[in-house]
């Protein structure tokens, strides 16, 4: 992201500040809500929530760090600059991870139970949230030594999101598969609210991911049909639904009127 006056900011700059903080403003009281509610709650609560728990916390340190950015965007300090290659790489990379780990989280739960019953147990999960958050700290740090822009810069990214994309695809497809199913002696038609609810959950999330991580996807190929700086608007658009996994917990602990 490219640093400069007050008075020449390009267009797309203008596209970080005004859609990220107004997503970032709504997001961060919201998922402090949630956050504040799954820890001051049972252990049992926080058990069963802790994959939330981490997403919400990655969610607070990346709305932090995007009102952060803005000393970045009106300074020329390095080292602040640095800082801010590692928050992106960190809000691309720990949004998709850690909400493809739910959609697993979810796919166990429903199409294999036995195996979910087991890796439910908190040293199972907690090694799987300690691998995933070592991940994110390599891929920052890959991110602040690699130049943006170069073709090792985008092999790295599509290595990471394009499988990413395709599990929880994989996953939220075979959950609706199931969930559409008719249960044992319900007519075909008839309408189960918490079925029907589940799946647009699901779909919502999916098409979350998508669009926050395709523009990543999509950028080495646009960049030299569009002539206009792709890297800012595809950061921006990573961000967007900030508060949605908190909205969802609001809602399932009967905080929300929906």
């Amino acid at each position: 992201m490219a640093n400069t006056s007050a008075r020449h900011l390009p267009p797309d700059l203008y596209f970080y500040m005004l859609v990220g903080s107004a997503d970032n403003l709504l997001g961060l009281p919201l998922n402090s809500w949630a956050l504040m509610l799954i820890v001051s709650g049972k252990s049992s609560l926080v058990q069963s929530e802790l994959l939330t728990l981490n997403l919400l916390v990655m969610e607070n340190m990346c709305s932090m760090w995007y009102f952060f950015s803005f000393v970045t965007i009106f300074c020329r300090l390095h080292s602040l600059q640095l800082m801010l290659k590692f928050y992106h790489a960190m809000s691309v990379v720990g949004r998709a991870l850690f909400q493809c780990h739910v959609c697993v989280d979810r796919y166990l739960a429903v199409l294999h139970p036995t195996v979910f019953l087991r890796y439910k147990q908190i040293k199972y999960r907690g090694a799987c949230l300690a691998a995933g958050w070592l991940l994110i700290i390599c891929c920052g740090l890959m991110h602040v030594f690699l130049p943006e822009g170069t073709a090792l810069f985008y092999i790295v990214a599509l290595l990471f999101l394009v499988p990413t994309l395709l599990t929880e695809l994989f996953c939220s497809v075979s959950i609706v598969r199931v969930l559409r199913r008719p249960g044992p002696g319900q007519k075909e038609k008839e309408g189960n609210r918490q079925k029907k609810r589940a799946v647009n959950i699901i779909c919502m999330v999916l098409v979350m991911l998508v669009f926050n991580v395709v523009p990543f996807i999509l950028m080495p190929f646009l960049e030299n049909l569009i002539k206009v700086e792709l890297t800012t608007i595809a950061f921006t658009l990573s961000t967007v639904g900030s508060s949605v996994q908190a909205l969802l917990f609001l809602s399932r602990a009967g905080k929300l009127p929906c």
